[in-house]
């Protein structure tokens, strides 16, 4: 019985036992993929839990060391042993970086939410089959400034 979890851009997937997500959080399952990382390699985050009911998660940077070369299960591309770290970027310039995650239940093959008065709330209940994948996203900190000949071309 697993739990999977997957950190997009820093390459890392862990299947972990079912058991070892002590709680069935978002968080639990982070702190599962910290003390059981994998063969050869670390994983880690920066976090804070928020004070908010239910209890909100909000991640700062996510990190995995990897010991020898590795391949991406996704792309198939090889890559060197060394640190791999991405970071929330929350400044106001073009774009911003945050971390977005999903849960996905395979067995039935949906997505799984959290509520969206809690987004990042750390208890969605995660359970054997699950999929955590986190990934970090760009949102535009405004619209793209564009000329008024172009909005007339865009709007006819």
């Amino acid at each position: 019985m697993t739990i999977k979890l997957r950190v997009v851009g820093i390459f890392y997937s862990v299947e972990l036992d079912a058991k070892s997500v002590s709680g069935g959080s978002v968080q639990d399952v982070l702190d599962a993929a910290v003390k059981n990382p994998g063969s050869d390699r670390k994983f880690g985050y920066i976090s804070s839990v928020g004070t908010l009911e239910p209890p909100s998660l909000s991640l700062s940077t996510f990190s995995a060391v990897y010991n020898s070369p590795f391949k991406s299960k996704v792309s198939g591309i090889e890559y060197p042993k060394g640190s791999y770290v991405l970071a929330e970027d929350i400044n106001a310039r073009p774009s911003y970086k945050v971390w977005q995650y999903y849960v996905f239940d395979e067995k039935n093959e949906r997505v799984k939410l959290p509520t969206p008065t809690a987004p990042y709330t750390t208890d969605i209940g995660i359970k054997d089959g699950y999929t955590v994948i986190w990934r970090l996203v760009s949102v535009l900190a405004g619209p793209t400034n564009t000329s008024p000949s172009k909005l007339k071309q865009l709007h006819n």
